[in-house]
C-alpha cells in the first residue's frame, strides 16, 4: 500500500508493530525504489500529532488488536478534518470458514464462547484471540470513536494471484453487483470482506 500511495502522489507513512515486518518492508521498499517513512508503533497509541494525516488505511488490522475502540478513536485523532479513513476486514458473519484458523462457525458464536470453542477444534493453536466485526459493529465503532460519518459496505475482492480466468471473472462481476442496492444490502451482512469508510468534520 506505501509503494501505491507513493506511485498516486501522496507521501505515505507506512505503521506496523512488528519491527521485522517493517524491516521486510523496508527491502520491499528498497525493492521498488521508493523512499517512505515505515514507524515501528501500537495502532492503539500512535505517536503522531492530532490532525496530520490526509487520509488512513487500516487493511485486516482492527481485528486483530486488544481495543479496537482505541484503534479508532487513534484515528480520528490524527486524520485531519475532512480527511477519510478506511478500515477492511473480515465479515464476522460471512457463512465461510474462519479466515486465520480455516474453522467452521466462530464468528456465529457470542464472542465468549468462542476462545473455547476454537480451543475444541483446533487444540494447536494458542488461545484464540481474533475478533472479527460485523458491519453493524464496524460502523458503531466509528462512530463511537468520534468519526462524523461511517459507512461499511461489502469490500472488492481482489486476487489477481489466485486461480485461472474463470475466477477473475466471477471477482469481477462480484465487484460489480456489490454495488447494486439490494445485493450490497445482503453482501453486507453475510458477504466475505467488508470495508467501512470514516470522515471526521472538525
Amino acid at each position: 500500500m506505501v509503494i501505491a500511495a507513493q506511485a498516486a502522489g501522496w507521501s505515505p507513512v507506512g505503521v506496523d508493530v512488528a519491527l521485522r515486518w517493517l524491516v521486510i518492508g523496508q527491502a520491499r521498499l528498497a525493492e521498488a525504489g521508493v523512499a517512505a517513512t515505515l514507524v515501528c508503533a501500537n495502532a492503539q497509541q500512535l505517536p503522531f500529532r492530532p490532525g496530520v494525516f490526509d487520509a488512513i488505511v487500516a487493511n485486516d488490522l482492527i481485528e486483530h488488536v486488544r481495543l479496537p475502540e482505541a484503534v479508532a478513536r487513534e484515528a480520528c485523532r490524527v486524520s485531519a478534518p475532512g480527511s477519510m479513513t478506511v478500515f477492511t476486514t473480515n465479515n464476522r458473519y460471512a457463512p465461510l470458514v474462519e479466515p486465520q484458523l480455516r474453522v467452521w462457525g466462530v464468528g456465529y458464536l457470542p464472542r465468549r464462547w468462542q476462545p473455547a470453542y476454537v480451543r475444541w477444534r483446533r487444540p494447536d493453536v494458542h488461545p484464540y484471540s481474533v475478533h472479527l466485526p460485523s458491519a453493524r459493529e464496524l460502523t458503531r465503532l466509528c462512530r463511537g470513536a468520534g468519526f462524523d460519518h461511517a459507512c461499511t459496505e461489502p469490500a472488492p475482492l481482489i486476487a489477481p494471484h489466485m486461480g485461472g480466468p474463470a475466477l477473475q471473472r466471477l471477482l469481477t462481476r462480484y465487484n460489480q453487483v456489490r454495488r447494486w442496492p439490494l445485493i450490497g444490502w445482503g453482501l453486507t451482512m453475510v458477504g466475505p470482506r467488508l470495508l467501512t469508510t470514516a470522515t471526521r468534520s472538525a
